[in-house]
This record gives C-alpha cells, structure tokens and sequence, in this order.
C-alpha cells in the first residue's frame, strides 16, 4: 500500500513538473514573440536596389531597354 502512495506522489511531481515547463515555455516564447517574428523577417531575401543619380529608391529589376 505504501508503494502506491509513492507511485501517486511520484506521477503527481513529474505532471507538475511538466505543466511548469510547458507553462514556463509558453510565457518566454510569449515575451519575445516580436523578437522571433523580427528575425525571421530578416531571414527573407530583400529585392530592392537604389539610385543614387536621381537619389531614388527602385524595386525589382531593371528593364533590359
């Protein structure tokens, strides 16, 4: 009888256990969510490319003619 009550503790700390961690995680990823979203948008290639002449800015390619 004595063993079951250690089992029942002994579950009963490792799911609190885990509850914490999964708690713990949600509230760090919560914090820097807009730090992960900056980063992954920095990751995207960029298409862009400037006139200094005319000292404006021009997406894309340029035409061929």
């Amino acid at each position: 009888m004595i063993y079951a009550r250690f089992w029942v503790f002994e579950h009963q700390g490792l799911l609190l256990a885990g509850l914490g961690l999964v708690l713990w995680l949600f509230a760090n990823y919560w914090y820097f969510r807009t730090d992960i979203a900056r980063k992954r948008q920095d990751r995207l290639p960029h298409a862009w490319s400037a006139d200094m002449a005319a000292k404006t800015g021009k997406g894309g390619q340029k035409p061929l003619w």
